[in-house]
């Protein structure tokens, strides 16, 4: 399995976003995201685009749910615009 960390960015702030990849992966959905300092953050999608396409909308319900995030961890770090 493949791990990409990153950045996403939104509304003039950045977000740690880990990228996974796993061809071993049943059904078509071989690629995973999620936001370690958002519990429950996640997403997968068929192509890397899809998945961070997919986190950036899952980003955008959680913060729509829970106003304030922490940052806790740290990754290494891509950047995609939103």
């Amino acid at each position: 399995m493949k791990k990409a960390a990153g950045r996403v960015f939104g509304n003039g702030k950045a977000y740690s976003v880990v990228v996974e990849y796993d061809p071993r992966e049943p059904g078509p959905n071989k690629y995973a995201a999620f936001v370690p300092d958002m519990p429950g953050c996640q997403t997968d999608g068929r192509s890397r685009k899809e998945v961070i396409d997919n986190i950036k909308d899952a980003i955008k319900l959680y913060l729509s749910a829970e106003p304030v995030v922490r940052n806790r961890r740290r990754a290494e770090r891509l950047t995609v615009r939103v």
